[in-house]
């Protein structure tokens, strides 16, 4: 709830307010401290592990599915590193391009219904084999 929140007012974006407006501007949200990210990189290898299972049995569905959750969460990653509050998934693409162009190819590429598998798939081993650990 909280990325929802930050998410919607770093954007610009008020759905409904009973004063929280009022309170987060006397009192603002800390950016996401050292705890935080290292909870991200948590998640992260988790999401390489359903990943590895996914390559492993070769399920094309959950090999798109946890690809596309794995590189979402790394952009997220980055942003945070590089001092960006990440916004919507929607407007993930555009931020990532300023920090990281590689990462932006690769999801933009992940994210086009008419990719190939073939394409996805070497996409996937190659994050499958990333150490994340060092992030």
């Amino acid at each position: 709830t909280d990325d929802f929140i930050v998410c919607s007012l770093a954007s610009q974006r008020i759905l409904f307010d009973r004063d929280f407006i009022i309170r987060f501007i006397q009192r603002p949200f800390p950016f996401p401290n050292r705890e935080i990210i290292r909870e991200r990189i948590e998640q992260l290898l988790k999401l390489k592990e359903r990943l590895l299972i996914s390559l492993t049995i070769n399920d094309k569905k959950n090999i798109k599915e946890n690809l596309t959750a794995l590189v979402i969460q790394l952009i997220r990653l980055q942003l945070l590193k590089a001092g960006i509050l990440p916004l919507s998934k929607t407007e993930l693409p555009t931020q990532i391009k300023k920090v990281d162009k590689k990462l932006y190819a690769d999801f933009t590429t992940i994210i086009k219904k008419e990719v190939p598998f073939f394409q996805t798939k070497k996409l996937a081993e190659t994050y499958a084999k990333q150490n994340f650990r060092s992030l």
